[in-house]
């Protein structure tokens, strides 16, 4: 999973991250997260932070 984050493969993150039974709606905030290019990355720990309390609050991201 490190290697397809660290070399920008976003298709086969996707399916590791499935195959690790994160949560589909969870799923988008991983790759967001985990983005090669810094600007499509969370432009804070705030915002990736509010991403996760919401997806723990039961809205979907």
């Amino acid at each position: 999973m490190i290697t397809a984050a660290l070399e920008g493969n976003e298709s086969v993150l996707s399916q590791d991250l499935q195959n690790a039974l994160v949560a589909q709606s969870l799923i988008p905030v991983c790759l967001k997260a985990l983005a090669r290019d810094k600007d499509d990355r969370y432009e804070s720990v705030e915002e990736l932070k509010s991403e996760v309390v919401s997806f723990l609050n039961g809205f979907a991201t």
